[in-house]
C-alpha cells in the first residue's frame, strides 16, 4: 500500500537545518535500499488482466485513480500489467485519501478498516459525451448531469429528452428496488439511444462530485431550478406514470468547467501558491531568513 508523502512547505525548516540534510544525503547514497516486491500478486494480477483482454481499468473499494490518469502513457486509466496499475495508485491522492480516510465525514463508521481489495474491470473505451452521472433520494431519480463538464458536447441539447427517458427507464427496469440504499449517486453510460449501462455507484455525499449541480440543492431540499435547468417528464416503461427529473449539460462552449484534476498535474507549492496559507508561510520564511542573515 501506498505511504502518504512528506510534504514540506516554507517554513517548516530553517536553512541551516536543510542544508545538514543535504550534506548528510551523500554519506547514504552508497546504501542500496531493496524495492518492495509481491511477485505472487503481481503473477496474480497480471493472469487476471489476460483474462479480461489484455487491458482493464483498476480500482480500490471505493475510488479510482483519477486523478493520476496524467501520469499514464495515454493519458487514461487503461492499464495492461502490474506495473502501471501500481504507478497509477501511487500516485494518486484519490486513493491515498482512500486508505488513510476513507471514512472521514462519517458518523457510524468503523474505527478500523483492511479489508481493502484491488478491482480490476474490462477496458472499454467510452466517450466523455456518453457518460451522466444521476442523483437517487429517497428512492426516486431526481437529477441527471452530463458527466464530463470539461467539454462540449452540441448533440447533448437536442437529445436531452431522448436521454432522460433512456435513464428512468434503465433504472426502474434495473436499479430501483434493487439496490439496498434509497439516497445514493449513480453513473451510467447512454452509448446510443435505448442501450444504457451501469458504470459505477457514489455514495450521497459531499465527498462525490456533482457535476453540474451543488450539493446545497440536494442536502436543503431546495428545488432544482434555475436558467440551466431542464424539467424534463419521463414516461416510466411498461407504466401509465410519468415521472419529471432535472437535466443539466453544457449548452455552449461558455459553460464548459476546467478539468478539476488539472491541480494533481502541478507540484503542490505551485498548486497552493494562490492560498492565503501559502502566502503565510512564505512571509513568516521571509521574517526568519532575514533574521538568520542580520
Amino acid at each position: 500500500c501506498p505511504q502518504p508523502s512528506t510534504r514540506y512547505t516554507c517554513g517548516d525548516e530553517s536553512d541551516s537545518e536543510l542544508s545538514d540534510e543535504w550534506n548528510n544525503a551523500s554519506d547514504d547514497e552508497d546504501a542500496t535500499v531493496p524495492m518492495p516486491s509481491f511477485p505472487k500478486l503481481e503473477q496474480d494480477v497480471n493472469q487476471h488482466i489476460q483474462q479480461l483482454g489484455g487491458y482493464v481499468f483498476p480500482k480500490l473499494n471505493w475510488s479510482s485513480p483519477q486523478d493520476a490518469a496524467w501520469i499514464s502513457h495515454n493519458g487514461t486509466l487503461q492499464c495492461s500489467n502490474f506495473q502501471e496499475i501500481t504507478l497509477l495508485l501511487k500516485s494518486s491522492d484519490r486513493i491515498t485519501h482512500d486508505l488513510t480516510k476513507p471514512f472521514e465525514g462519517c458518523q457510524d463508521h468503523m474505527q478500523e478498516f483492511n479489508d481493502y481489495e484491488l478491482i480490476l474491470r474490462k477496458w472499454q473505451g467510452i466517450s466523455g459525451g456518453m457518460e451522466y452521472r444521476c442523483f437517487i433520494r429517497d428512492g426516486d431519480i431526481i437529477a441527471i448531469s452530463q458527466r464530463d463538464i470539461s467539454n462540449y458536447y452540441p448533440f447533448m441539447v437536442t437529445t436531452m429528452k431522448d436521454c432522460c427517458n433512456d435513464i428512468v427507464t434503465f433504472f426502474h427496469q434495473h436499479i430501483k428496488g434493487k439496490f439496498t440504499e434509497t439516497n445514493y449517486v449513480m453513473d451510467i453510460c447512454r452509448r446510443r439511444k435505448g442501450i444504457v449501462m451501469l458504470v459505477d455507484f457514489n455514495p450521497f455525499s459531499t465527498s462525490t462530485d456533482t457535476s453540474l449541480f451543488e450539493w446545497p440543492e440536494f442536502i436543503n431540499n431546495r428545488q432544482l431550478a434555475g436558467p440551466k435547468s431542464h424539467r424534463i417528464e419521463c414516461q416510466i416503461d411498461g407504466q401509465e406514470s410519468s415521472q419529471i427529473v432535472v437535466f443539466r449539460c453544457i449548452e455552449g462552449s461558455y459553460g464548459i468547467v476546467p478539468n478539476p484534476y488539472q491541480r494533481s498535474k502541478v507540484p503542490l507549492d505551485i498548486a497552493e501558491s494562490n492560498s492565503n496559507i501559502n502566502a503565510v508561510h512564505l512571509v513568516d520564511y521571509m521574517k526568519r531568513a532575514s533574521t538568520i542573515h542580520t
